[in-house]
């Protein structure tokens, strides 16, 4: 895949990611209405505001403009309704109003809930037509358990916003394999500091650095398609600021790509762009690169971490899987100790256990991130890169012993293993 498509405004926080799937089958298929039905039960519950809280939740309530969520006339008088107990607030938005978040931004909206669905479909967390767990999304819920982003019941306990390391690791991983190319081309594009408003006209760049990424092929028509047409909405908006800045009266703009002329207002310009950059923006974000001036406005400044975070995309695609733990551990200041042939199967067993199909087979990418990321606490952190186990898994299925087995996909590549003896 070149590109993620489905991501959208309100998605904003990785954290989102594990709290959709949480109730997303291992077995039973389902459909994205039901998945978001019980995505939407679990986050927008409702809790009570106490006096001692409510200047914290009210300040988020109006940097956010949700009043209008919450069915009220005015802050004021959303503000005495929480305070009598006749209304009460979301969950999420209880979570994403405490002081001290990295980032405030990213509460779910009523038509949003089954875009995040489709959007975690096109990561590879569910499957495509049954909306079943893959093998990643069963090992993300697997470690956003073990992090308590999520639970069995939501509580006040722990907030699933908190930044989380081994977290923010193993979701930002299938993000990056799915969304190489525009990460590549939006990371070498990116200014010192800059707002949402003053990013947008820079797409322009980007999107043309990408198509020029994507190779022109009979099967690639489609994604092609949508790069030009974003380009085609980055030129209107280029031209528009550039004529009347940020006006917000309504201006004639012609279309060089399409050859029409039509009255555009700068809000329309830029409603595109809110889907294409504030989620990956805000993955930044998360993951350390970019680091916000407030927490509820979309103001961004490149953290010291960014140059590091820019190695996972100037990879070749193929070749992320090589380096991705190394370049985390320099990321979050890790010392690592690589794992070597001897201790291999004893770092993969835990995985392997929780991962095995019926037939004693386990995915090697997931085993290998599992083993990786419960071991985040020893110091130095114990790693193997991805590559590094299909590599051994090699070599042990070769050895007279057959202490492993391994199946390959068509282009004999090993995808799965089986440690024989293991119970």
């Amino acid at each position: 895949m070149y590109y993620l498509q489905q991501l959208h405004k309100n998605l904003q926080r990785l954290a989102s990611l594990a709290l959709c799937i949480r109730n997303a089958p291992n077995s039973r298929p389902t459909n994205a209405a039901q998945l978001a039905k019980l995505y939407k039960t679990y986050i927008a519950q409702k809790i009570e505001v106490n006096e001692s809280n409510i200047e914290r939740v009210m300040k988020y309530i109006l940097e956010r403009a949700l009043v209008q969520k919450y069915e009220s006339k005015s802050g004021e008088i959303l503000r005495a309704e929480l305070l009598s107990g006749k209304k009460r607030i979301e969950y999420q938005d209880w979570f994403l109003s405490e002081p001290g978040l990295i980032s405030s931004a990213g509460a779910e909206r009523e038509q949003s809930y089954v875009q995040t669905v489709n959007a975690c479909k096109e990561i590879g967390l569910i499957h495509e037509k049954t909306f079943i767990l893959t093998s990643y999304g069963v090992l993300l819920k697997e470690i956003a358990k073990n992090q308590k982003i999520i639970d069995d019941q939501l509580g006040l306990e722990s907030n699933p916003f908190h930044p989380n390391i081994p977290y923010f690791i193993t979701a930002f991983l299938p993000i990056l394999q799915n969304d190489f190319l525009f990460e590549r081309n939006l990371l070498g594009h990116i200014p010192a500091e800059f707002s949402f408003s003053e990013i947008c006209p820079l797409m322009e760049q980007t999107l043309i650095a990408l198509n020029k990424d994507i190779p022109t092929l009979i099967t690639t028509g489609a994604v092609k398609s949508w790069v030009k047409k974003q380009i085609e909405a980055s030129h209107k908006l280029n031209e528009r600021v550039k004529t009347n800045g940020w006006s917000l009266k309504q201006i004639e703009i012609h279309s060089p790509v399409s050859g029409k002329t039509g009255k555009v207002s700068i809000q329309t310009l830029y409603r595109p762009f809110e889907d294409i950059l504030l989620p990956r923006l805000e993955f930044l974000v998360d993951i350390g690169a970019l680091s916000k001036l407030e927490p509820g406005h979309y103001n961004y400044k490149k953290t010291d971490k960014y140059g590091i975070v820019s190695k996972f995309a100037n990879n070749k695609s193929n070749n992320l899987l090589d380096n991705y733990f190394a370049i985390s551990a320099e990321l979050y200041d890790r010392k690592t100790y690589i794992i070597d042939k001897s201790e291999f199967l004893n770092h993969m067993v835990a995985g392997y256990k929780k991962f095995r199909n019926i037939a004693g087979y386990a995915p090697i990418l997931e085993t290998t991130v599992y083993a990786n990321m419960t071991a985040w606490e020893k110091e130095p952190w114990p790693i193997i890169e991805v590559s590094q186990s299909f590599e051994l898994l090699r070599e042990l299925a070769s050895e007279r012993n057959l202490t492993v087995r391994i199946n390959a996909d068509r282009y004999r590549r090993p995808f799965t293993f089986k440690i024989e003896g293991v119970n």
